[in-house]
This record gives structure tokens, sequence and C-alpha cells, in this order.
């Protein structure tokens, strides 16, 4: 059985993420500043809260699903930098 979550290709999931990280630093944001001017806030923005919030759980679940652990050790050269 195939993995439902291995659907997207990494490029759109790439833009996914991006796009999300965007949204909840701007949403972010916004609140900071209704709750630097001490004025209540918007019904919109508890309702944006919420659904990042429940993509986030999705979007976590399908980063997971998309990482593959090394199967091998991986040699790795030291270089010395000093001159």
């Amino acid at each position: 059985m195939t993995n439902p979550l291995t659907f997207f290709s990494p490029t759109v999931r790439k833009v996914v993420y991006v796009t999300y990280a965007v949204l909840a630093v701007l949403f972010g944001a916004t609140q900071v500043g209704y709750a630097s001017a001490d004025v209540a806030q918007p019904v919109f923005l508890d309702v944006a809260f919420d659904v990042l919030g429940y993509l986030g759980l999705v979007l976590g679940l399908t980063a997971a699903a998309n990482t593959n652990a090394p199967t091998e050790p991986v040699d790795v050269k030291v270089v010395d930098t000093e001159l």
C-alpha cells in the first residue's frame, strides 16, 4: 500500500510549507499589532489561528512521511581551515 502523504512532489510540498510559514508570520504579526494597540482581536484572526493549527498537524505528518532516515553512515572529511 502506498503512503497517501507521499502523493505530492517535493516542489509542491515546499511551496505549501513556505506559504504556511509566511501566513503564520503575517497572522502572528497582525495579532501582535492588535495586542499592542490594546484593541479586541477580530474573529477572522481567531479563525485563522485555529485553521493554521489544524493545518500544522497535517503538514507535520506529511513532512514526517516524506523524511527518510539515512540507511548508511556518511563519511565526513574534516578540513583544516587555518591559514
